[in-house]
This record gives C-alpha cells, structure tokens and sequence, in this order.
C-alpha cells in the first residue's frame, strides 16, 4: 500500500468474510476508548503472530481503529487522509462550513488566532479550527434545545 497521500485518497474495502473479525476488533477497540466516566480503561495491544513484540496502543490510534472496523463492519468502505497541521484559511473555511470571508471574520474577531500574525494569507494550526468547529457545534447545539424549550 502507498504512504499516505492528500492529493487522491486510497479506498479500502472490507471483505465479506472477515466481518466476525472487525466485530470483534469493534469490541476489543470499543472497551479500550477513553471513558469520561471511567478513570482507567484496559489498554489495547498489538502483537506479533509468535508473540515476540508487543506494543500499547495510544488512545488516538486506538480510536482510529475502532472507527475503522466500524466502518468495515457496516459494509463500509474506508479512506484515510492525512492532514497538515498548518492549514490556510480556505481550508478553515471548508472544515468550518462556512464562507472564508466568514473565518476572516472569526480572524478579525479573535476567535481564531493565526499561526504567523502580519502575514498576507494567515494560516491556522489545524487542533484550534477543530476545537472551534466543536464550539460553534455545541452553541448550535445550545441554541436549539433553548428554542425547543420555549415551544
């Protein structure tokens, strides 16, 4: 398989047999997640087949996993791109959903802080879009149960 390219991504299909299988990396996954609720959960190990190295799985590529078998184990195809951490503000703008002269404004606003400030086309670290498109959908969110609340 090739390494990881933006430019068109690989397609991975899930084979009809193997379905028991990513059931069952579901399960193993799925009991590894971190759980708010819970303040240890059992760590996720992958081994060699004669068991001569094994390594702990870190929880953001456990959830990687979990996604994935997921997916195959709804029939689903998978695809994985990376993304840079550095990113412009057109590519905000798509993440955001929203128009760029909209992230201009967030910008101007202060809600999103560029990378290198003065430049001529700022760029954003990708973690701050992300964690303000989980703000703005939780607002939303917010906002929706406050106007089914007055109905």
């Amino acid at each position: 398989m090739q390494p990881l390219d933006s430019t068109w991504p690989e397609f991975i299909m899930p084979v009809d047999s193997d379905a028991e299988l990513y059931r069952a990396v579901v399960a193993a996954a799925g009991s590894s997640r971190s759980d708010p609720e819970q303040s240890e959960t059992a760590p996720l190990r992958l081994s060699t087949n004669d068991g001569s190295d094994e390594v702990e799985l870190p929880a953001d590529l456990v959830e990687v996993l979990f996604l994935a078998a997921s997916a195959f184990a709804e029939g689903r195809a998978v695809s994985i791109i990376s993304v840079p951490e550095i990113i412009t503000t057109f590519q905000a703008a798509e993440l955001l959903g929203l128009r760029h002269a909209e992230v201009v404004e967030l910008l101007d606003a202060g809600e999103l802080t560029p990378v290198a400030s003065g430049a001529t086309r700022p760029r954003l670290r990708l973690a701050d879009v992300l964690a303000l498109r989980d703000e703005l959908h939780e607002r939303q969110s917010q906002s929706i149960a406050e106007t089914s609340e007055l109905e």
